[in-house]
């Protein structure tokens, strides 16, 4: 059995909206303290375009994904925080995906 593919938008050079990319990965599995969030939304900053430009750069080990905010549902637990369907919030790195691992507890809120 594979794995199921999601996607990604990734940075592949400095540049303009061009630079841009949409590539395939693994779709996460969370770990005992973390939940898979399905991305339903996520936001497009200032230091996204000022990283896609090449003029703020990643910190070192980060992912070419950008993104710093998301918003979705929860569709995977491992840890007992939440449930599965409930609606989420994050500030963190990589918000550019289908998918998200959020740490359990550094879910900053559910939304009603």
């Amino acid at each position: 059995m594979t794995n199921p593919m999601m996607h990604q938008v990734v940075i592949t050079e400095a540049g303009g909206p061009e630079k841009l990319a949409i590539e395939q990965t693994t779709v996460p599995e969370p770990k005992a303290d973390e939940v898979l969030v399905q991305v339903h939304a996520f936001g497009l900053n200032r230091p996204d375009i000022l990283q896609r430009q090449g003029l703020y750069p990643m910190p070192k080990g980060v992912t070419p994904v950008p993104g710093l905010e998301v918003a979705g549902e929860v569709v995977a637990v491992g840890a007992d925080y939440f449930r599965v369907f409930d609606n989420v919030f994050n500030f963190l790195d990589a918000a550019f995906n289908e998918a998200l691992l959020f740490p359990g507890l550094g879910v900053v809120g559910a939304l009603a």
